[in-house]
C-alpha cells in the first residue's frame, strides 16, 4: 500500500506555493482568522518531503462550519474526520495525488504549539533535520500498511524531540500519529474486498442468496432504528459513518459503496435539499432537518441495502408532513408487489399518494432488483413509468422499493466534481425511503423493517 506521494529532495518552490494558496484559503474564514502558518516537512529547508504542502490555519472559535466548508470545497478541499476536538483536518488531491493538507485549529490549541514547535525544531538543528529524514526515508522504504503504518512509525521521533525541549504531547499527537490516515486507509483497504466479495457472490445460487437477503435485512432495519438517536442538532454524517461501520465489522459486513464506480465514502449521509449519496461530513445537523441515512453491504453470501429519513426533534411541520407522506407512500407502493402483476404498478401506487399530498417523485433515481448484483434489473421506479411497459414481478425476486420525492417544484442536480450528491434544484427539502420486499405467488413478504 502506498504512501499519499512520494518523498522527493527539498523543493524551493514549495514555500511559493504556500504563499500563493494563502490568500485563497483566508477567504473561507471572517474575523476568526487569526494566522495562517506553513507547517509540515515542506515548511522546512533542505528537508526532503512528500510534495504536499501542510497550512495550519489558527481561529479564534470554529464559526458558520458549514459555509467555510462549501469555500473550501470550490477550493477543492474536502473535510476529514476531525484528528481531536477543536482540530479540524481537511484535504486536497489532484487526481489521485495528494497535494495540500489543512489544519485548522482554535488559538492555543495543544496541536497548534506541537505543530509549530516541530517546525522549527527542524528548521534549527541540522543534526535532527537530517536523523528526521533518515528515517521518513528508510519507513517509506520499507512500508505495507500505507499512510497508518508510516505515521503511527514516525511519531515515537516527533513525540520525542519534543519531550526534550519540554513540551509533552500526551495522547492528543499519539492520536494524530497513528489516526490521521485511519479513516481514509480503512476505506481505501475496503474497495478491492469489496470487489472481491461481489465476484464472490454472482457464483452463489439463487436460494442461498434469497436465504441469506432474508437474514440481512431486518438487521439493517435495527441498525438504522440505533442510528435513530444519533439524529439530533449537533449530531453530524461522520459521527454516524463511523458507528455505522463498527457494526458492519462485528456482523462481518462490508461497506460495498466504497470503491463503487469511484464512490469515496461508505454510509451516505443526506441533509434537506441533499436527495441523496452525500458523503458524510462533520457539519453539525441543522435545528430543523430530515436525514436520509443510506445503509449499503454485502456479507459473504448476499447484498443488503436500505435508506431511511429521519427527522430531527425540532423538524418543521412541513418537513414532518413531507415524511409522512412518503412513509404512505412507501407502503402502497410496497402493497402492490405481487407475482405476474405489472410492475408498473408500484410506480404508480407511489405516486398516487404523493401527489395527493402535493409531493414531487424524483425521476432522476429509482429502486432496481437485487440477486447476484446489488443492483440488476429491473428498474423499480418510484413513479408513475410508461403505461405500455409490460415488466411483469417475478415469483422470487428481490425488489428494492424507493420513494424519493421533494418539496416545491421538478428538478434536481448532481453536484461537481464528481456528480455523486444529488440536490434539489430549488433548495427544496427532500426524502428517500426503501425495504427490500421479496416477490411471491399471491403478493410479497417484507424482508426490510419499515423504521417508523
Amino acid at each position: 500500500m502506498a504512501l499519499t506521494s512520494k518523498i522527493t529532495i527539498y523543493n524551493p518552490e514549495w514555500p511559493q506555493r504556500y504563499e500563493a494558496d494563502k490568500v485563497l484559503l483566508a477567504s473561507a474564514f471572517g474575523d476568526e482568522l487569526l494566522a495562517l502558518h506553513h507547517v509540515g516537512s515542506t515548511a522546512v529547508p533542505q528537508l526532503a518531503a512528500k510534495p504536499e504542502i501542510d497550512v495550519l490555519i489558527e481561529v479564534s472559535e470554529h464559526r458558520n462550519e458549514a459555509a467555510r466548508d462549501q469555500v473550501l470545497l470550490k477550493l477543492g478541499y474536502v473535510r476529514g474526520t476531525d484528528l481531536s476536538e477543536g482540530h479540524h483536518f481537511y484535504r486536497r488531491n489532484v487526481g489521485e495525488v495528494r497535494t495540500h493538507k489543512i489544519h485548522i485549529c482554535r488559538c492555543g490549541h495543544d496541536s497548534v504549539i506541537q505543530m509549530l514547535t516541530f517546525r522549527d525544531l527542524l528548521r534549527n538543528d541540522a543534526s535532527l533535520r537530517q536523523r528526521y529524514q533518515d528515517l521518513k526515508l528508510e519507513l517509506e522504504a520499507s512500508n505495507t500498511g500505507g499512510m497508518a503504518e508510516y505515521l503511527a512509525r514516525k511519531g515515537p521521533f516527533i513525540i520525542t524531540a519534543l519531550c526534550e525541549v519540554g513540551i509533552r504531547p500526551g495522547i492528543l499527537l499519539l492520536l494524530y500519529c497513528v489516526n490521521i490516515f485511519a479513516t481514509e486507509s480503512s476505506l481505501e483497504s475496503y474497495a478491492e474486498a469489496n470487489r472481491s466479495r461481489a465476484v464472490g457472490i454472482t457464483q452463489l445460487d439463487s436460494s442461498t442468496i434469497l436465504a441469506e437477503e432474508t437474514r440481512l435485512a431486518p438487521l439493517a432495519s435495527d441498525l438504522l432504528l440505533k442510528v435513530k438517536p444519533m439524529i439530533r442538532e449537533g449530531g453530524s454524517g461522520a459521527a454516524i459513518q463511523r458507528y455505522v461501520l463498527t457494526q458492519f465489522e462485528r456482523y462481518g459486513w462490508l461497506p460495498m459503496l466504497v470503491g463503487y464506480k469511484g464512490y469515496t465514502a461508505a454510509v451516505p449521509v443526506s441533509v434537506n435539499s441533499q436527495v441523496g449519496n452525500a458523503p458524510p461530513t462533520n457539519t453539525p445537523f441543522p435545528n430543523a432537518a430530515l436525514v436520509k441515512v443510506e445503509l449499503v453491504a454485502a456479507s459473504a453470501q448476499a447484498h443488503v441495502a436500505q435508506v431511511w429519513t429521519f427527522a430531527t426533534a425540532n423538524a418543521t411541520e412541513q418537513q414532518r408532513q413531507l415524511l409522512a407522506t412518503a412513509r404512505s407512500a412507501l407502503r402502497s407502493g410496497i402493497d402492490q408487489v405481487r407475482g405476474g402483476e405489472p410492475l408498473f404498478n408500484v410506480g404508480q401506487a407511489i405516486q398516487e399518494v404523493l401527489d395527493a399530498n402535493q409531493a414531487v417523485a424524483i425521476h432522476e433515481l429509482a429502486g432496481y432488483a437485487m440477486g447476484q448484483s446489488r443492483v440488476q434489473e429491473p428498474q423499480v421506479l418510484g413513479y408513475k413509468g410508461y403505461t405500455n411497459d409490460n415488466t411483469l414481478m417475478q415469483p422470487g425476486q428481490v425488489l428494492n422499493v424507493y420513494v424519493i420525492a421533494k418539496a416545491g417544484a421538478f428538478g434536481v442536480r448532481f453536484q461537481p466534481p464528481d456528480f455523486w450528491t444529488v440536490h434539489t434544484q430549488d433548495g427544496a427539502d427532500s426524502v428517500m425511503l426503501s425495504a427490500m420486499v421479496e416477490v411471491t405467488v399471491d403478493g410479497h413478504r417484507l424482508l426490510s423493517r419499515l423504521v417508523d
